[in-house]
Parts: C-alpha cells; structure tokens; sequence
C-alpha cells in the first residue's frame, strides 16, 4: 500500500489515484461507513494532539478532510514539518479525487467516504442541499444537488460493494 501512496504522491494522475484508492477499498480494515473520522475528532477534542497526528488508520488515508485534521493537530503540537506535510496531503486528495471525473453522470467523481464528497464540494465552494442514490448500467451513484443548483455525481459502486461484503 505503501508503495502506491508514494507513487501517487512522485507521479499524481488519475490512474495512480484510482489504483491507491482501489487497494485502500481492498484492505481488511477499511470500512466504508466506520467511525475513523469521529475518532480523530474526538483525539483532538481530547487534546491528544500527538496522537491524532500520527493516526495511520486506513480509512483516513485518502479523506481530505482528516489530513487537514491532522495538519491542526501538528499545528498544536508545534510541528511546522508534520503541519506543511499534512497540508500538502490534503491538497493532494482533494486533486486526486477531482482527476477522476469532472462530476458528471458521465463521469462521476471516485470517492471512498461520503465524508470525501463533502470534502470536495466545500473546496468546489458548493454547499449540499440534496443528496440520494442512483442505480444505473451497473453504477451506484451519489447524486448531489447543491445550494446553488449544480449537480454532482460520486461513483459509490465499489465503496457499496465492500460494505455489503463487509456485512455478510
């Protein structure tokens, strides 16, 4: 897994995203629908600053959202490298996430959470108003309606397929 993190940060494309984002949907611990993110939170409301930062749970890997987290934990702390790092990091999600479509039925966006599709949305400065489930020619998609009126689609397909596995 590791090597495909690397990969995709040295040579960011949309293949090198979708395989990461593909062998983070495969590993054992992933869960589509865990509670990784309040986790986070709840390290930092805590005050466990140190230890937010290093959190490596799969789940938070490609979620925009907790590399910013992590970028305030180490901001707390008084780690400018760890700081830049995880902010560089967020950046990065966020372009990976955007390579992988232009948020058209046609071509949906690759998220691995629906925290991501918030994620994107708040950087596309987009704020959700209606959110439901599409089935169509063997595609699950999240279909977002925001304030503003713009439509966007987030291909779930394979986030879906994992948690019905995940529940059998």
């Amino acid at each position: 897994m590791i090597h495909l993190f690397q990969a995709y940060l040295e040579a960011p494309s949309a293949a090198s995203f979708s395989e990461l984002r593909s062998a983070v949907i495969a590993h054992p611990g992933y869960e589509p629908y865990g509670n990784a993110l309040g986790d986070l939170n709840d390290q930092l409301d805590g005050g466990r600053f140190e230890e937010a930062g290093a959190n490596t749970d799969i789940n938070l890997l490609l979620s925009p959202r907790a590399h910013l987290l992590k970028s305030f934990a180490w901001h707390k702390c008084g780690h400018e490298d760890g700081e830049r790092a995880e902010q560089f990091l967020y950046r990065m999600m966020l372009d990976g996430i955007r390579g992988t479509g232009d948020g058209s039925r046609e071509q949906p966006y690759l998220v691995s959470s629906v925290a991501d599709e918030h994620d994107l949305l708040q950087a596309l400065g987009e704020e959700l108003d209606t959110q439901r489930l599409l089935e169509e020619s063997g595609r699950r998609l999240d279909h977002v309606v925001t304030k503003s009126g713009a439509e966007w689609y987030f291909d779930v397909t394979d986030v879906l397929a994992k948690l019905g596995r995940v529940r059998s």
